[in-house]
């Protein structure tokens, strides 16, 4: 089998998604979460070269903790915000930053020297305190102590759960993506005769997946509580699952919350 194949067979269809939207209020979807254990990553900053990477082989040690602990020690740390994360590329595989990247988020290509089905181009860890939890459409939700605090997509590639690390293989040239911000912009208006809540989200929410159907509300409800109510959550949903590209995502606490078939039913505008 190709591994685009097996991309596609372990890669959740669009109805996974839908699915999800019934319980998008009170969590995500996902597969499980990575262990995390006491270590201290090199300190936080964002890639300025392309790299070839460190001799020691990302997948060298078989024991989960020693091979999280080579990744913290021997990796390069990216930062989006506040939170930071550490990747290892194996010998040969180049990892280039974006400098178009959007404002706070961090954004690489990476590329094996010698393309070969199912290659392993990065390992990714994540230091004391932080969480990668991969959801059922391969976006990873990064999680803190109060939940979760950033998002992770990869473009061209897959990602695996392989103990207390992430791995990112790809048969080419992969693109991972962290976010730490989600909502580039709110604005209250009238519509509809009520108040309205223009929601402008940021360029990684619109392609985050499941990831960002977790961590949009989450942040929108701290910048706007009364973006927090089930409908304003329901509506939000509803947007994100089938306007992502739409310019604002408009929310009306004044609607009625509905199940979420309702709501798809209603084009995100209940009565």
């Amino acid at each position: 089998m190709s591994g685009g194949a097996r991309r596609t067979a372990r890669r959740a269809p669009r109805a996974v998604a839908v699915a999800c939207l019934a319980v998008l209020a009170m969590g995500g979807c996902a597969t499980g979460t990575t262990e995390t254990a006491e270590a201290t990553p090199s300190a936080p900053s964002r890639p300025t070269a392309t790299s070839d990477g460190p001799s020691p082989r990302a997948s060298a040690s078989p024991d989960p903790a020693a091979r999280r602990a080579q990744v913290l020690r021997d990796g390069v740390a990216f930062t989006s915000g506040d939170v930071a994360l550490v990747a290892l590329a194996p010998p040969g595989t180049t990892a280039t930053p974006d400098e178009d990247a959007p404002a706070d988020d961090v954004r690489w290509t990476v590329e094996p020297q010698d393309p070969a089905d199912d290659a392993l181009v990065l390992t990714l860890a994540a230091p004391a305190g932080l969480e990668l939890d991969v959801q059922l459409d391969d976006s990873v939700v990064v999680r803190g102590a109060e939940g979760p605090v950033a998002g992770l997509v990869v473009r061209g590639g897959d990602v695996r759960r392989a103990g207390q690390v992430l791995e990112v293989r790809a048969d080419g040239r992969a693109t991972v993506w962290l976010a730490s911000r989600t909502v580039a912009a709110l604005a209250w208006g009238e519509r509809e005769g009520g108040r309205s809540l223009a929601v402008t989200p940021s360029d990684w929410a619109r392609v985050g997946g499941l990831a960002a159907h977790e961590l949009v509300p989450v942040q929108l409800a701290a910048a706007e509580p009364d973006a927090g109510t089930a409908t304003m959550r329901g509506q939000l949903a509803c947007h994100q699952l089938g306007a992502p590209d739409k310019a604002t995502w408009n929310l009306e606490p004044w609607r009625p919350a509905v199940d979420a078939l309702e709501m798809i039913a209603a084009r995100c505008n209940p009565t």
